[in-house]
């Protein structure tokens, strides 16, 4: 999971708008980054997962 405890403190410590836009532009890029590392680990897993079950069944049928 994105560590956004340094955003989190930054948007407790804000005093001005532009402060707290960039704490929430960073926290939210963090998890966007977290997301597409978790959605391409997830394709990969299922292509792995497909070669596996063809080369399962290739055995099968032998």
């Amino acid at each position: 999971m994105a560590d956004i405890s340094q955003e989190v403190e930054q948007l407790r410590n804000a005093e001005y708008g532009e402060e707290v836009r960039s704490a929430f532009i960073s926290c939210m890029e963090k998890i966007h980054e977290e997301n597409e590392s978790y959605n391409n680990i997830k394709t990969e897993v299922a292509k792995s997962a497909a070669t596996m079950k063809q080369q399962v069944e290739a055995i099968d049928t032998k």
